[in-house]
């Protein structure tokens, strides 16, 4: 949908244009998407991007394209926000308290990380860095580095550079190295 109005939100950073696609992901073509959006990007991008949605959806012909998805996403992220919460405020040890957010996080898949990462980049999800639980438990550290291919430029790390991602450990930290060992493994292809 961005990019049907793409002259509109080129000037929109990349947190700014995942918040407000996240916006009509999560509400659909409502009055609620438009007053969020219209709050936190202002009345010209969000009537573009409401009437863009409306439009496809409407030429589409089938009434749950493009509705939103609150009713699925809502409850999700409001246990999973209580439990980070919980553990949070609770009188275990710090190293308990790490213990157990590692143990909620490896029930979340990565893509549901991914999605509580569009999330906490949205207005919608605002709770979650304000609060201290991302930075403190890195909910979305095993979101795989090249997961999103929506925006070549994204890169998790530039938003959330605190978090200690997974992926992090797998790269070595040069590059000769990566060209080191793609070569070997061409030359060793070639052998067989």
């Amino acid at each position: 949908m961005l990019s049907e109005i793409q002259s509109d939100t080129a000037t929109l950073a990349i947190p700014h244009r995942i918040g407000i696609a996240y916006i009509y992901t999560y509400y659909g073509p409502y009055s609620e998407a438009l007053e969020l959006s219209t709050a936190y990007y202002g009345p010209v991008i969000a009537k573009s991007l409401h009437d863009a949605v409306q439009d496809k959806r409407n030429s589409n012909g089938n009434k749950g394209y493009l509705a939103g998805h609150q009713q699925d996403l809502s409850h999700y992220f409001r246990n999973l926000y209580t439990l980070y919460r919980y553990i949070k405020e609770s009188r275990l040890s710090n190293a308990d308290k790490k213990l157990l957010a590692r143990i909620a996080r490896s029930r979340i898949s990565n893509y549901e990380q991914a999605l509580l990462m569009l999330n906490t980049i949205s207005p919608l999800g605002k709770a979650w860095t304000d609060s201290g639980l991302i930075r403190e438990f890195e909910p979305i550290s095993n979101v795989p580095r090249y997961f999103f291919s929506f925006e070549p430029d994204f890169n998790p790390a530039d938003l959330f550079p605190y978090v200690h991602y997974e992926w992090k450990d797998y790269y070595p930290a040069k590059q000769g190295l990566v060209r080191s060992f793609l070569q070997t493994v061409m030359s060793c292809r070639r052998r067989l």
